[in-house]
């Protein structure tokens, strides 16, 4: 043990001073010192996902972004630096904008990267307009060759300083710094490398930063991976140096070769930070880092070093694994820190942890230490450690030096984390609400008092929670958790509107109101109070384990997820479910005691039970309003269910044994045998023999005469789950083609509404017919159309009928049929673009629906699955029918007629209820895309009245007694059709224009386009094709006789979107150095999605914005094919030319051919441009030997001006680039 008087001062700091918190990597520089800190681990993004930004971490908002999608790097979740995350560089680069701070001298850089190219290439480098006399463009930065790692900076005449080391694949931490007067050197992962005294320079005028390459035209790319940059505007000592580097090493993994003075990367390595001190001129006594804990020192000796990190535990509280010393009451935060020490002693030591940010959890004046020398605090630990003070979020300790070991592990603890509320009407996340001054967490027991209400605004914790007598909690529109059991005392008053999750027991003696709130338990509900609800909300229990509900309780969604082996029951209470019963897995067992509500307002289903078990009897209700006396079809949803189970509902049954009037003539109790119907489908009702005997249950639905009363149908049973296979029959029948056999009366097996449209079927027609007691009429569902407000959702105890076309066939009913919709016995439905067509009459309020729909393959005949039969009403006095009688005499609810066809007529038959006779009306619901132009027309055969249903889509007639055949025809016609083919390309002339009907030969059709003609052809047979059409709207002519007023006149001949080639370049001159230099190029083709590039240098590329890299002078026609892979004749090219200048060249100066007229030469530190002719918008472009871009400028340049170049005193090659719209000259000047 060191021999020390240690000062551990453990407090939080609030913003107001984060720009003095030494929190940088490490803890080594604040918010001013940091320029820029680019951290790989805090980037929120995909793997492989390619980033157009990497933001600043150090606080500044020094972003580094990259627009151009062609040049953007990449994130790495698995990089090459030891498989950490990364940004991933190849010929892409980053660039900030300009950042004033770093216009000094006193700079240090430090970076984490992984290379294994051996090609010049730039990591770093900073960009300034001043502060050399030349070559201020590259100030300061990394790069590396073939064989050299260098970091450089520059004299103050522009020469540069390069500090080089070997080159050495792997990962490195490669650090620099720099003070502008006497120092500049560099080390590799603590390796000294080298040093300098004569960099000098002054950098002024920060342009901008560039990561990855030397400057914006991408020269000398970087390969590799990033994972960190840090640059600080301030030359850091030695001591800051190695704790930054001992940072970087834990976090990376990257071995040092000296210094390393942290032990316990593996476990403890999370936001690393440490003080210490070499000498006199080089400690560092403040750090806190990225963390929350803060350490200071008055004074260290040389060699001396304190490191520490934290386990990546939750800044939360806990009750478990505490010190005995704190008692019932107290609580520590899960997450714990452990030292590294180096050297003799420390003098004094200050700790300070921030819980400004709503951390605190305890009383005040309660909060201790405790350190340990194995991490065990339940035995051996030295604490607790105090007194603390705590002032605006800043809690203080003083620890002797005997009490801290190299090694050792820290805590933070409190001796009193029991929180009781001090003021009524406040907020939970209110510090003032509670006597800590602190935001409880889930380490705290916490009781609202007596008359005070608090109110969760946003996420709040607690360990366990009461709510006193005449207290209240108001949660609002957020979340709640409790780890523990929540109480809510008698007289309590708590509403509910979020999240709710309590761990343990919820006991409530008061009352809730929940509205808009989803609670979660993990143990039991004891119901003893109130609990109101509100529709949608919900309750669920996941613990995991046995679980009770206890009272009576009324719920609306109640959720049992229990997992591989929970197991919730019912104890005791009568537990009501309004909305859904949602057994997701585990084992529910209801004791008899649950019910499904069903009242007006809705009925509770029993959604897909999934891996859920349930046990014991449900009790199923089902409210059925019956406005007027008639038949109900219905089944039962539970298992062992009798008719007599309906009448002990109210249902009142007659004519069979212990029926309500066995004594009675008529049996109202009727189920179907489909084996007796032999021909005739009315021979399939069975009379129902005795109420006690008699079985319901989905395979033999039940249709049953029922007063003009309100019923609630109350089932007991074990519900029907799982998969439910219902066979199907078609005795003595025909197949498809019989209309009397083959009909099956089932239900739905489920209290729950199911989709038609998923359950599997075979042998029979895919379609129910359902009874519509408002409408008097069966309606029919088929392929998302229906009939009479009959849809693909089948209500739980409803009963329908199939239609069997074989033998023997099935409907098989699985869990994952089952819908959360609570589906009336009748609902509206509308759908398609078939004809509606509708019966009613002014003798009551039955009615009648068929379907007409064109179809390409439809005949004159039946067609099996696009034409389904009628089945007629069962009140043949009262409600009316409406069919089609088919050329193979079957009645008709769907019809089709062929899409093609220009002639249809269909045999309607609209009958009136017997004794129901009057007046009637068809009305004809007809959509536009029903038939695109053409006739439709209704014949009364009784009258003669022909009536235009284009125009008036109402017809009413007189009903007769007498009529038993179809009184009506529906004529669908047209004298011809149209069809029109598009241009295959933009503004080619091949679309065509084709017309077809029954008449056309002989008859002369014309075409015309903005009122001019265009064609005309005489048709010798029943078709014409006008083809060779350019793009446009034309207008259809005849001398043809026609029947229909409502023919085809407008038709359009439409063409793709043009395909446009075009791109755009970095640059049209491209200086080529001792790398092959880069062409970069942006695609803005239009209409195409497929593209081809030839570069003319033997390279091509497919993609979008690709790039192309030059090792050879000359001039080279880049072409850009463009086409629209779905229309291969469309496509579009373009050429630009650019000019590659090798800067080794001497006889660049040659390109210029009239010096006489264009001047370009070097007149001492200048560069002399004169003409003798106006340049207007012209480009001039100066490069050094090595490619560098030293100076741009678009200029006016008239006659006889003269443009001045400062280029400095240094000796060396210039290339001279010049270009507009009518040339490009490039001049070598020595």
């Amino acid at each position: 043990m060191s021999k020390l008087f240690l000062s551990l001062n453990i407090f939080f700091y609030v913003f107001s001073c984060y720009s003095q918190v030494p929190n940088g990597p490490g803890g080594v520089g604040s918010l001013n010192e940091l320029s820029i800190w680019l951290d790989a681990t805090k980037i929120t993004a995909n793997d492989g996902d390619f980033l157009s930004s990497w933001s600043d971490v150090s606080g500044n908002g020094n972003n580094f972004s990259q627009p151009s999608a062609p040049l953007q790097p990449f994130y790495t979740l698995n990089s090459t630096i030891n498989g950490g995350p990364a940004v991933s560089f190849n010929s892409d680069f980053f660039q900030s904008s300009s950042i004033p701070s770093l216009e000094t001298n006193q700079l240090s850089w430090i970076m984490v990267s992984n290379t294994s190219n051996s090609n010049t290439q730039v990591l770093l480098r900073s960009d300034y307009s001043g502060g050399t006399t030349f070559n201020s463009s590259i100030m300061w930065g990394n790069f590396s060759t073939s064989t050299e790692f260098i970091a450089h900076s520059r004299e103050a005449d522009g020469t540069i300083v390069k500090l080089i080391d070997a080159y050495n694949l792997g990962s490195h931490i490669w650090s620099s710094r720099w003070n502008g007067t006497t120092l500049f050197e560099t080390y590799i992962d603590q390796n000294f490398i080298a040093s300098d005294n004569l960099a000098a320079a002054i950098p002024s005028g920060h342009n901008a930063t560039f990561l990855g390459a030397a400057n914006a035209t991408n020269q000398y790319p970087f390969t590799g991976d990033i994972s960190e940059v840090i640059v600080y505007n301030s030359t850091l000592n030695d001591a800051q140096r190695i704790i930054v580097d001992n940072y970087l090493s834990t976090k990376y993994s990257i071995a040092l070769s000296a210094n390393d003075y942290f032990s316990f990367d593996a476990t403890h390595g999370n936001e690393l930070a440490g003080i210490g001190r070499e000498d006199a001129s080089n400690e560092h006594l403040d750090a806190q880092g990225e963390g929350i804990l803060r350490i200071t020192s008055s004074g260290l000796d040389n060699g001396e070093y304190l490191l520490w990190g934290h386990d990546n535990g939750n800044l939360s509280s806990t009750a478990s694994g505490i010190p005995p010393g704190l008692g019932a009451s107290g609580a520590m935060l899960e997450r714990q820190w452990r030292f590294s020490e180096s050297g003799a002693g420390f003098g004094t030591v200050s700790m300070t942890f921030d819980l400004s940010s709503g951390l605190s959890f305890g009383d005040p004046n309660s909060y201790v230490l405790y350190i340990d020398s194995d991490g065990d605090f339940t035995a051996g630990a030295v604490g607790p450690i105090g007194p603390s003070t705590l002032t605006g979020g800043e809690v203080s300790f003083t620890v002797t030096d005997f009490q801290l070991n190299d090694g050792d592990y820290l805590i933070l603890a409190n001796g009193d984390a029991d929180i009781i509320s001090i003021v009524d009407g406040q907020t939970w996340n209110d510090p003032t609400t509670w006597n800590c001054n602190c935001i409880p967490n889930s380490g705290n027991n916490v009781t609202i008092d007596v008359g005070h209400t608090v109110s969760v605004l946003s996420t709040a914790n607690a360990l366990n929670l009461t709510v006193s007598n005449t207290g209240g909690l108001n949660i609002s529109a957020s979340n709640l958790n409790v780890e523990g059991d929540l109480d809510f005392q008698l007289g309590s008053v708590n509403t509910l509107n979020g999240v709710l999750d309590v761990e343990g027991n919820l006991n409530n003696f008061g009352s809730i109101t929940s509205s808009s709130s989803n609670i979660f338990i993990g143990l039991d509900w004891r119901n003893n109070g109130t609990y109101t609800y509100f529709d949608g909300d919900s309750v669920t229990f996941d613990g995991g384990v046995s679980q009770k509900i206890i009272g009576d309780t009324d719920w609306y969604i109640l959720t049992i997820i229990g997992g591989a082996s929970g197991h919730v029951s019912v104890a005791s209470g009568n537990q009501n479910v309004f909305g859904i019963l949602n057994l997701v897995s585990g084992t529910f067992s209801t004791s008899g005691l649950v019910t499904l509500k069903s009242i007006a307002s809705g009925t509770a289903l029993m959604d897909n039970i999934e891996t859920c078990t349930i046990n014991g009897d449900l009790t199923v209700e089902r409210l059925l309003s019956m406005s007027s006396q008639g038949w109900r079809e219905i089944t039962s949803p539970v298992q062992g269910t009798n008719l007599i189970d309906w009448q002990n509902n109210g249902v009142i049954f007659s004519g069979f044994t212990n029926s309500t009037y066995p004594n009675f003539a008529w049996v109202n109790a009727l189920s179907y045998a489909e084996p007796n119907a032999l021909g005739d489908k009315n021979n399939g009702w069975v009379e129902a023999t005795n109420a006690i005997s008699n079985s319901t249950g989905p395979s033999n639905g039940y249709r049953i005469y029922m007063d003009a009363t309100d019923y609630t149908l109350s089932v007991t049973g074990l519900p029907y789950t799982g998969t439910q296979t219902i066979n199907v029959t078609q005795n003595g029948g025909a197949g498809s083609g019989d209309d009397q056999n083959g009909w099956n009366l089932i239900g739905n097996p489920y209290p729950c509404t199911i989709d038609w449209d998923l359950v599997s079927k075979s042998g029979i027609e895919d379609a129910i017919w359902t009874w519509n007691a408002t409408a008097g009429n069966y309606g029919l569902y088929f392929s998302g159309i229906g009939t009479n407000d009959v849809t693909n959702e089948i209500a739980h105890s409803q009963a329908f009928w199939v239609k069997g076309i074989q033998a023997n066939g099935s409907v098989t009913i699985n869990e994952d049929d089952k819908v959360r919709t609570d589906k009336p016995f009748v609902k509206s439905f509308s759908s398609s673009n078939d004809m509606h067509v509708f019966l009613t009459g002014d003798q009551n309020s039955y009615s009648d629906e068929l379907i007409v729909r064109r179809l390409a393959n439809a005949s004159d005949s039946y067609d099996l699955g696009l034409e389904f039969p009628k089945l007629f009403t069962e009140l043949p006095d009262e409600a009316p029918s409406l069919s089609v009688l088919c050329e193979d005499s079957i009645d008709l609810s769907v019809v089709a007629i062929g899409d093609g066809s220009f002639y249809s007529e269909l045999k309607l038959a609209a009958l009136s209820g017997l004794t129901a006779q009057g007046n009637y009306t068809i009305s004809f619901n007809i959509p536009e895309s029903f038939m695109d132009f053409g006739c439709i027309e209704l014949e009364d055969l009784h009258t003669g009245i022909t009536t235009n249903l284009v125009t008036d889509s109402l017809y009413t007639f007189v009903s007769s007694d007498t009529t038993t055949l179809p009184r009506f025809l529906l004529k669908i016609f047209r004298d011809y059709s149209v069809y029109s083919s598009s241009a295959s390309c933009f503004d080619f002339n091949d679309g065509s224009i084709q017309i077809e009907g029954n008449s056309l030969n002989s008859n002369t059709y014309s075409l015309y386009n903005n009122g001019a003609l265009f064609s005309s052809l005489t048709a010798n047979s029943d078709s014409l094709f006008f083809d060779n059409l350019p793009a446009g709207n034309y207008q259809i002519s005849t001398n043809q006789a026609l029947s229909c007023d409502n023919n085809i006149i407008d038709v359009n001949v439409n063409e793709p979107q043009e395909v446009i080639a075009e791109f755009s370049i970095n640059d049209d001159t491209l200086i080529l150095g001792s790398q092959p230099v880069q062409l970069q190029l942006t695609n803005l083709s239009l209409g195409a999605d497929n593209y081809f590039w030839d570069f003319d240098d033997g390279d091509f590329s497919y993609e979008t914005h690709p790039v192309n890299f030059y090792s050879n002078p000359g001039d080279y026609q880049v072409n850009l094919t463009a086409e629209n892979s779905l229309l291969p004749l469309c496509y579009d090219d373009v050429s630009y030319t650019i000019v590659v200048v090798d800067s080794t060249s001497t006889s660049i100066e040659n390109i210029v051919n009239d010096q006489d007229d264009l001047q370009v030469y070097k007149s001492e530190n200048e560069i002399i441009v004169q003409s003798q002719f106006d340049m207007n918008n012209t480009n001039i472009q100066v490069y050094n030997s090595i490619g560098q871009l030293i100076f741009f400028k678009n200029i006016d340049l008239l006659n006889a001006e003269i443009l001045r170049i400062n280029i400095g005193s240094q000796k060396q090659i210039y290339f001279v680039v010049i270009s507009n719209k009518e040339m490009v000259k490039t001049i070598k000047l020595l």
